[in-house]
């Protein structure tokens, strides 16, 4: 059995900027993608005292809907899933974080929960994101099946960056060295690795080494770990493209993984300035592990 993964920042619930009206063109991005569970960001008037977007796109989709109400925003995230995989929430948390973190449970097979963890890290600060990580990391268990996603902001140690692209990454992207040089400001993705998660971008990797050697599943060089913000739909962006979007996993979950990759079409660059990632996993091997840390 396979099960598709989609996460997505749909900006401001794709009725902005300046009212432009895209709800139509993401419920077309979605269903072309055919999810089984579908992460949504900026999922702004879902909320049913707002527009109640979250029950328009449930309906639309045929999928149980959930929400986790911004904290400091009202750029809230949401999970849809097939009714058939018996989603439950287990809680949502607002502050630290700016916008907010949703766990829920599927179960995509008999006898086997998988946690699902949908968050949406502060754009502005690596300091903030950190404390977000921090409490996004008390939601992990390493010996248990779970996916984290969503647009997480930051930038993974693991994607390179030629030294003369650095200067022109945005100034929360980058910090100078003591020598006066431009080095990367990546904490907040090292972190989450270090704390036992995959970025399944780049394929099955080692808990205890997240630049170390794949595991078992699929060659990662098959998957698409190419920018996922700014699209080219002429949204309003501010510095090079970068991948902030990702689907992190626990080991448990990383050998069964069968495909990564953000969707780019002409739909999906004017239906938000992000890219929507989709990720195959089968079922049959979750929970089953090839390498075991030593």
């Amino acid at each position: 059995m396979g099960l598709r993964i989609l996460t997505y920042n749909i900006l401001t619930g794709g009725i902005g900027p300046a009212q432009q009206y895209r709800v139509e063109s993401i419920l077309e991005v979605i269903t072309g993608a055919d999810p089984d569970l579908v992460a949504i960001q900026e999922a702004y008037c879902f909320a049913p005292h707002e527009r109640d977007l979250l029950r328009l796109f449930a309906d639309r989709l045929d999928m149980t809907g959930l929400l986790a109400p911004g904290a400091n925003s009202h750029l809230h995230v949401a999970l849809l899933a097939r009714r058939s995989l018996n989603v439950e929430l287990i809680r949502t948390v607002g502050a630290p974080f700016r916008h907010a973190c949703l766990v829920a449970r599927i179960r995509p097979r008999e006898n086997l929960g998988l946690k699902i963890v949908v968050t949406h890290l502060d754009p502005f600060q690596e300091s903030a994101r950190l404390r977000e990580v921090e409490r996004l990391l008390e939601e992990i268990d390493a010996g248990e099946p779970c996916l984290v996603m969503g647009d997480l902001n930051g930038l993974s140690p693991l994607d390179p960056f030629e030294p003369a692209s650095v200067p022109g990454l945005l100034e929360q992207y980058r910090r100078m060295a003591p020598d006066g040089s431009w080095v990367v400001e990546s904490r907040a993705l090292p972190r989450l690795l270090l704390g036992g998660l995959i970025d399944l971008g780049h394929g099955p990797r080692r808990a205890d080494d997240p630049a170390g050697a794949p595991g078992s599943g699929p060659s990662a060089s098959a998957f698409d770990t190419s920018p996922t913000w700014p699209t080219r739909g002429g949204f309003p962006s501010e510095g090079p493209p970068i991948r902030i979007d990702y689907v992190l996993a626990t080991p448990a979950v990383g050998d069964a993984v069968t495909d990564y990759r953000a969707i780019r079409t002409a739909l999906t660059d004017r239906a938000s300035d992000h890219y929507p990632v989709l990720v195959e996993l089968d079922a049959g091997r979750l929970g089953h592990r090839t390498d075991t840390p030593t």
